[in-house]
C-alpha cells in the first residue's frame, strides 16, 4: 500500500464538539499531515518516523498551506478519547495507519513500515471511509 493522499478535500472531523486550532507551518503542509512542534523554530512541520526528532505527533492539518502559512488542525486528543475523522480518501477498515516514513507527514497503513522506522500509531480506520483519531508513539523502532 502507498501513503494516503486526498485529492482536492478536505478531511472531515465528526465530532461537533472537537476544538479545532490555527497553528503555523513552518514547511508546505498538505491536508491529512501529521505535524509535530520544533522548539528551534517555534512552528509545527511534518513528521517523520524515520527521524527520532520527528516522532511526536501533535496535530493533525486540516488544511494545507504554504511554508510559513497557517492550518486549520485536529489537535490530539489529551482525554484518551479518539476523534471520528473522514479523511476524504478510502480507507481499508480496521486497519491501523502510521506516520509514514516515505514522505514527512503522510499516513500511511502499518504493514508499510520497515526496518528502522519508528512505530507511530495515528488512527485505526473504523469504517472505509472513517478514522479513529488517537496519535501515539510508541518509542520504539520495527525490527
Amino acid at each position: 500500500m502507498a501513503d494516503l493522499n486526498p485529492v482536492l478535500v478536505t478531511p472531515v472531523v465528526q465530532a461537533s464538539t472537537t476544538q479545532l486550532a490555527i497553528i503555523r507551518v513552518g514547511e508546505v503542509t498538505a491536508a491529512m499531515s501529521a505535524l509535530y512542534w520544533d522548539s528551534t523554530t517555534e512552528r509545527y512541520n511534518l513528521g517523520d518516523a524515520d527521524d527520532a526528532d520527528k516522532i511526536v505527533i501533535t496535530h493533525l492539518s486540516l488544511t494545507s498551506a504554504a511554508a510559513e502559512g497557517y492550518v486549520i488542525a485536529l489537535p490530539a486528543p489529551t482525554d484518551g478519547v479518539p476523534v471520528e475523522i473522514d479523511p476524504g480518501v478510502t480507507l481499508s477498515k480496521d486497519t491501523e495507519y502510521v506516520l509514514s516514513a516515505s514522505t514527512g507527514g503522510k499516513i500511511a497503513p502499518r504493514a508499510d513500515l520497515t526496518t528502522g522506522d519508528y512505530y507511530v500509531s495515528l488512527f485505526v480506520a473504523k469504517t472505509t471511509s472513517v478514522g479513529l483519531w488517537l496519535p501515539k508513539n510508541y518509542g520504539f523502532t520495527v525490527s
